[in-house]
């Protein structure tokens, strides 16, 4: 037997529902960081100080949820295993140059991870080693999920960068490390340049003006405070992936290679040679390259009994048979609280929602304060009995009602897109009555069709074909959504 890695290394799939949180968390960041050149001059955000606390709220939430997406079932140990040690690496380099002329030690390892093990890879090593620095180095504070996503671009770049072999790949692994350290300093001052040096100079964020302005003043800040350091941080990348590149690159794809995260698995034919054949094969019998299932077919061998177990086929994390009462009393919520920002004009609330539908949907109803207050203050005073549905319809539901809470809030507190903010607060008035007054779940029609077609598989939930799976037997209660 033997294994054999074709094409690049993914040490992290990315699976369609973690490129999708990748891409929602990128076009917030983009937000985030902007803010002060994206913001609508009329709107009240551009005169205060809410826009930076409302991204710092949504900021480390939405990147947690992101990197568990990005590593449910495309982080194996060794892949985890090899994060670790990455991780630990870089954090001890970070220190090494830290504050000195901007000298940065830390993402040209960024850069060469991501290169070898992949963009998924490269998004996770960029966050998890600024996170770990910043504990070494007491570093931690409202700045730094910005820059965690900030080294998560640049690994993630990494992993994207077309192909190339020899001094090519180097001269293009140097070049995108000069040009992506000089863009994540413009990025990180964006973070703090309205607040850095207050009004009236030239260089100042001027709240009310017009795009071009502010960005005329943007950059002549960027040019005047912060540009010899990155600088120093793009010539120290440059410098230490041509110095060092071409034998930190072969070391980590042998370490690859060996760890064999893509390693296909063929069976080679018998050669004259080798131990007896066990007790009930035929003498001199040769396997043929074919798998285990089509030998046990062929000869009559006995093969493993096939046990699916229905709690396999839901997220870990979400309940495969929920209560469809308390689905609908949370809906109710929901509907609330949608009305009242719809009506009031509050966007702070969709923020709110967004937190917790994006809580609800990836560590489940246990980790939502709407579902958790439900189920203690309301289900126990409705008489209705358990209802038992399938989970998962209710996790993708819960996923759609985050992406537009997330969407609805940020347009909003940026001042733009006004029209589309009253759509999808519509929407999210829509919605929520559908499922709490007649028990119409829009988001797990929506699931239903994608199973038709073919985009989830059948496995992802069995309950969704027959529920009885789990009405027939009493060994676990529904629990709520």
């Amino acid at each position: 037997m033997s294994a054999t890695t074709s094409g690049p290394i993914r040490a992290i799939a990315m699976r369609p529902r973690s490129t999708a949180a990748v891409i929602l968390m990128s076009v917030v960041g983009i937000a985030a960081f902007g803010w002060p050149l994206l913001v609508n001059p009329g709107a009240g955000l551009a005169h205060g100080t809410d826009a930076p606390l409302l991204f710092a709220m949504l900021l480390p939430l939405l990147l947690a949820v992101v990197l568990a997406e990005v590593g449910e079932g495309g982080l194996d140990v060794k892949a985890v295993a090899m994060l670790g040690v990455l991780s630990a690496v870089g954090a001890a380099l970070r220190p090494l140059g830290a504050g000195t002329a901007g000298l940065e030690t830390v993402f040209f390892l960024l850069v060469l991870a991501g290169r070898v093990f992949g963009a998924g890879f490269g998004f996770v090593l960029g966050a998890t080693t600024l996170g770990a620095s910043a504990l070494v180095t007491g570093g931690v504070g409202p700045w730094l999920p910005f820059q965690m996503l900030g080294a998560a671009w640049v690994g993630l770049g990494a992993g994207l960068l077309p192909r190339a072999r020899g001094r090519a790949e180097l001269g293009l692994l140097a070049a995108y490390a000069g040009l992506s350290a000089l863009v994540y300093g413009l990025l990180l001052n964006l973070t703090f340049w309205p607040f850095s040096i207050g009004t009236g100079t030239q260089l100042s964020f001027v709240p009310g003006a017009a795009l071009l302005t502010n960005l005329h003043h943007f950059l002549l800040y960027s040019v005047a405070t912060s540009l010899g350091w990155d600088l120093g941080r793009a010539l120290t990348n440059v410098v230490l992936i041509v110095v060092t590149g071409r034998a930190v690159l072969g070391a980590l794809r042998r370490t690859a290679r060996r760890a064999a995260f893509t390693a296909s698995t063929t069976f080679e034919a018998a050669g004259p040679a080798g131990p007896p054949p066990r007790t009930g094969t035929p003498a001199g019998l040769v396997l043929p390259r074919c798998s285990h299932a089509e030998t046990t077919r062929l000869y009559g061998l006995p093969g493993p009994r096939r046990v699916v177990e229905p709690s396999m086929t839901a997220n870990p994390r979400f309940p495969r048979v929920v209560d469809d009462v308390t689905v609908r009393l949370i809906a109710a919520v929901v509907l609330v609280l949608a009305i009242a920002a719809l009506a009031l004009h509050q966007w702070w609330i969709y923020a709110v929602l967004a937190v917790d539908f994006t809580l609800r949907a990836a560590f489940g109803p246990k980790a939502s304060p709407v579902a958790l207050g439900v189920q203690r203050f309301v289900r126990p005073r409705v008489g209705a009995d358990k209802r038992p549905t399938a989970g998962p319809p209710k996790r993708f539901a819960a996923g759609i009602g985050a992406a537009f809470t997330t969407a609805a809030a940020v347009l909003w507190a940026l001042g733009i897109a006004a029209p589309v903010v009253v759509a999808l607060g519509a929407v999210m008035v829509v919605f929520p009555a559908l499922e709490s007054i007649l028990g119409i779940c829009v988001g797990c029609t929506a699931f239903a069709v994608l199973m038709k077609l073919g985009v989830v598989p059948e496995a992802i939930c069995l309950e969704c074909a027959d529920i009885s799976l789990r009405q027939g037997s009493q060994r676990q209660a529904p629990e709520p959504a």
